[in-house]
């Protein structure tokens, strides 16, 4: 027969030690969450910012198509065209800001912030075609690279919302994933 004090003692240390595995694994779990939502916010964060940014450009760039007369006076931009310009370069600065807390979060190898590098350097470039002097985007050259820019800014866009929404799955979806890419292999091969 087992000593009432044992039967105890056996009682008391498989309760605390559950205990203790229950709040590790609670804890692990909250401090998971926590990160994913971090992440999500700079990723949404930095996915408006570009919107915004490209809606600027995309707004200077009419602006200067639309302007009367020559853009440049006395060998720089003329004040309206400048004021435009500095706001299309502070909407994409704000956009670079952003990226930071993408770089920080996601790491630097990862599929959203390759895709996030992509899209500010297609802004970038999109205003260095905007800030050329004499004729901007009214030269046929300068058109071309705006627009191949444009479009690879919306693809690159396309492609950072859809690796930061991939920290919606939970590891059952990728689970599931995985096994219906291997049978579709397997029905392929």
């Amino acid at each position: 027969m087992t000593p009432t004090w044992a039967v105890i003692l056996v009682g008391v240390t498989s309760g605390a030690l559950a205990s203790l595995v229950t709040a590790i694994v609670t804890a692990s779990h909250e401090r998971a969450a926590e990160f994913r939502e971090r992440m999500l916010n700079a990723a949404d964060e930095f996915s408006t910012a570009a919107i915004v940014a490209l809606q600027q450009i995309r707004d200077t760039a009419s602006e200067i198509k639309q302007f009367n007369g020559p853009l440049v006076a006395s060998g720089s931009f003329k004040p309206e065209i400048k004021t435009l310009l500095d706001q299309a370069n502070k909407a994409v600065d704000d956009v670079f800001a952003k990226q930071a807390g993408v770089h920080l979060l996601f790491a630097d190898e990862s599929a959203a912030t390759v895709a996030s590098v992509g899209v500010t350097a297609h802004l970038r470039n999109m205003l260095m075609a905007l800030d050329q002097h004499p004729d901007s985007i009214n030269n046929h050259m300068q058109m071309s690279l705006y627009s191949r820019n444009f479009s690879g800014t919306q693809e690159e866009h396309v492609k950072f919302n859809q690796a930061a929404l991939a920290l919606q799955e939970t590891w059952w979806d990728r689970l599931l994933e995985r096994w219906r890419l291997r049978r579709r292999s397997k029905k392929e091969s």
